[in-house]
């Protein structure tokens, strides 16, 4: 007799690419919380080569959390060539201090992705859930009013 075991079988992890430096002290919470999920992490600290190196695990990431401790620490050109190398990705742009000006002053990542550290753990369960068909995304191109229900939601 044939077991079936297709029903049983547990689904696929959600695979994360943390991308930048989790070493300042601003973003170990942030490293620390994603390697407390349930999720399949790939770390990549090299800023320039994310959009050149193939993605290690066989399907891409469901989700992109970068580490940002200083402002134009990832160059337009780059985060570009990042959104297009992983469309399908949910993305998340967790900014430090030194860059909370950055929504007014630069506009290289897209509003509905950056979040301050301070809330980098509430914006990744939320985009978890995305992930998961509990919640409707965000899109990338959100207003600052979208970003802030989004973020307000229960």
């Amino acid at each position: 007799m044939a077991i079936d075991n297709r029903a049983t079988t547990m689904p696929d992890p959600i695979r994360v690419l943390l991308w930048g430096d989790p070493t300042p002290v601003e973003m170990r919470p942030v490293a620390l919380h994603l390697l407390s999920l349930p999720v399949a992490i790939v770390p990549s600290s090299d800023t320039f080569g994310i959009d050149r190196a193939a993605f290690p695990l066989d399907d891409e990431p469901d989700l992109v959390v970068a580490l940002q401790s200083w402002p134009d620490e990832f160059p337009r050109t780059v985060v570009e060539r990042a959104i297009a190398r992983f469309p399908l990705a949910r993305w998340v742009c967790c900014y430090g201090e030194w860059c909370a000006s950055d929504g007014r002053s630069r506009d290289i990542w897209p509003p509905g992705a950056r979040v301050p550290v301070a809330s980098a753990r509430s914006r990744i369960a939320r985009e978890l859930a995305v992930i998961r068909g509990d919640l409707s995304p965000l899109p990338p191109t959100a207003s600052r009013d979208e970003v802030f229900a989004f973020d307000r939601r229960g």
